[in-house]
């Protein structure tokens, strides 16, 4: 495999992982990630999808906002992760993901709001990205990816969970490190 070949494949990993792992951090769910292209993506993340019109279906509730913020947080999540791995810092979105989000965030604000609404939520979805945990979590689902190239919803769950974890029994010792040093 040639070096630009592999570096492609290595960040739509990243990418894939970005939209998984910032969903189950959302306490959404995933059906499948994979890195195997299809006709016009080069990898996917197939969740358990909103209607785009759902406030429109809904009502605007503060659960149909939250859910709604998520959907579009996930979609945001790939890019950054993938531009996080080259080492470039992104300013917008991928264009499908940006597109998908609008027209989500369509059903939500007004035209008027829509931009500073979709910003704020960029802005939300990169500081959770580059949260420790959260960029160890992605590594090791991108890792899986290159190395299996499909991984089952409930596949992808195990490693993030398993980094949730080791992170939670890492700062409960630091914890009680504190704990006894008090005593």
């Amino acid at each position: 495999m040639k070096r630009n070949s592999k570096r492609k494949d290595e960040a739509t990993a990243y990418h894939e992982a970005g939209h998984a792992v910032t969903n189950f951090e959302l306490g959404r769910r995933m059906r499948k990630v994979t890195v195997i292209p299809t006709e016009g993506y080069l990898g996917a993340c197939f969740d358990h999808k909103l209607l785009d019109s759902m406030a429109d279906t809904y009502g605007d509730t503060p659960a149909v906002r939250k859910r709604v913020e998520r959907e579009i947080m996930g979609k945001f999540a790939g890019k950054l992760a993938e531009d996080r791995f080259r080492g470039k810092n992104s300013k917008r979105p991928s264009r499908i993901d940006f597109n998908s989000a609008s027209a989500v965030a369509a059903s939500m604000v007004s035209k008027e709001e829509q931009e500073p609404y979709l910003n704020w939520l960029y802005v939300r979805t990169k500081i959770l990205i580059n949260r420790p945990e959260t960029w160890r979590a992605i590594v090791a689902l991108a890792e899986e990816l290159i190395r299996k190239k499909t991984l089952t919803g409930k596949e992808a769950y195990k490693i993030w969970e398993d980094i949730y974890k080791k992170e939670s029994e890492v700062a409960a010792k630091e914890v009680q490190q504190i704990i006894d040093r008090m005593h």
